[in-house]
C-alpha cells in the first residue's frame, strides 16, 4: 500500500526558506502603508489567487492559494509570497503562478514544462522582458528555466526583480 497523499516536496533549501522568514520579518513594515492605501482607496487590503504547483505526469494536479498586495507597486505587491517560500511551496526564483485554468492552456510537453518547477517571488519570463498576458516568448522562457535554472540565471532574475521594487 502507498499513501493517497502525494509527499510534499520543498521549493526551496532550508537556508533559502529562513532567509524569506528573515525578510518577511524585516520588512513586514511595509503593511501599515498598505492598508492605510487600501482604506483610502477603498480596496482590498489582499487579493487571494490559486497557483498550481509541480506536480509528477499522471498524478492529480496540486494547487495552492497566494495572496498580493494590490495597492503596493511593482514586485512588493507580492510580499506576501514570502510566507509561500517559508512554507515551501513558492521559490525565491522560478515560473509566474499559473491558475488551474491557465494550466489547462499549456499546448504540448515543451509549454508544460513550465509546470515542472515551482512559482518563484521573481520570475525568469518577467527577468527576459515578457509580461502577463503570458505569450509564447513568456512559455518559452518558462520552459528554458524549467529545465535548465542555472545559477547566473537565477541572479539575473532576482537581480531584474529587485529594480522593479518601486
Amino acid at each position: 500500500l502507498s499513501p493517497l497523499d502525494h509527499p510534499h516536496e520543498s521549493a526551496t533549501s532550508l537556508p533559502a526558506r529562513a532567509l524569506a522568514l528573515f525578510f518577511l520579518i524585516l520588512t513586514s513594515p511595509i503593511l501599515v502603508p498598505a492598508a492605510l492605501l487600501s482604506l483610502i482607496r477603498h480596496q482590498p487590503f489582499l487579493t487571494t489567487r490559486t497557483a498550481v504547483l509541480p506536480h509528477d505526469p499522471g498524478l492529480a494536479q496540486r494547487v495552492i492559494t497566494w495572496q498580493e498586495i494590490p495597492t503596493l507597486p511593482g514586485v512588493l505587491r507580492r510580499w506576501p509570497t514570502l510566507w509561500r517560500i517559508v512554507t515551501g511551496h513558492f521559490a525565491w526564483t522560478g515560473n509566474p503562478p499559473l491558475t488551474p485554468e491557465e494550466a489547462t492552456l499549456l499546448d504540448g510537453e515543451f509549454e508544460q514544462l513550465w509546470l515542472h518547477t515551482a512559482p518563484g517571488l521573481f520570475t525568469a519570463p518577467e527577468a527576459e522582458g515578457c509580461r502577463p498576458p503570458w505569450d509564447d516568448a513568456a512559455r518559452a522562457h518558462a520552459a528554458l528555466f524549467a529545465c535548465q535554472p542555472t545559477a547566473s540565471w537565477r541572479w539575473k532574475t532576482i537581480r531584474h526583480g529587485l529594480t522593479t521594487l518601486h
